[in-house]
C-alpha cells in the first residue's frame, strides 16, 4: 500500500483502514443526547455527575475540563470490553450533554443500562 505524502490524504487513509477493520467487528454503541439551560446544568456539575455514576458501577473514570467551554468524562469497565465518553459542552446559555457507550462485546443491554442511567442522572440535576 503507498502512503499518501499529505497529511489530510494521509488521515483520510487511516480513518478508511480503522473503519474497514472496525466494520468487520461486532459491537453495540448506545446514546443519550439532552440539551438544557446552563443555569441548571453547569459543565462541572454534568461532569462530576457523569463521574460519580461510572465510579458507582464500578467503571473507571477520567474527567478532562476546558473552562467555559467542555467537560469530558471517559473510562469504562476496569475489566475491559467497553467504553463510555460523557461530552458536557457549552452552547451560549445551554449545556449540551451527550452519553456515549460502547460495548465491544455486542451486549445491548450493560451499555443502554449504563447510557440510561448518566442520562437519567444528569435530567434529574438542577431540579
Amino acid at each position: 500500500m503507498r502512503i499518501p505524502a499529505h497529511p489530510f490524504a494521509a488521515l483520510l487513509t487511516l480513518g478508511v483502514l480503522t473503519a474497514n477493520a472496525m466494520a468487520a467487528q461486532e459491537f453495540n454503541l448506545e446514546f443519550r443526547v439532552e440539551r438544557r439551560s446552563a443555569a441548571d446544568l453547569s459543565l462541572d456539575t454534568c461532569a462530576d455527575i457523569a463521574r460519580r455514576e461510572a465510579e458507582a458501577v464500578g467503571y473507571s473514570q477520567r474527567v478532562q475540563r476546558f473552562p467555559n467551554q467542555l467537560a469530558v468524562v471517559s473510562g469504562g469497565p476496569r475489566g475491559g470490553g467497553g467504553s463510555f465518553v460523557v461530552y458536557c459542552i457549552a452552547v451560549d446559555d445551554k449545556t449540551v450533554q451527550l452519553v456515549q457507550v460502547i460495548d465491544y462485546q455486542n451486549r445491548t443491554r450493560p451499555a443502554a443500562e449504563f447510557a440510561d442511567r448518566v442520562h437519567k442522572a444528569l435530567l434529574a440535576a438542577g431540579r
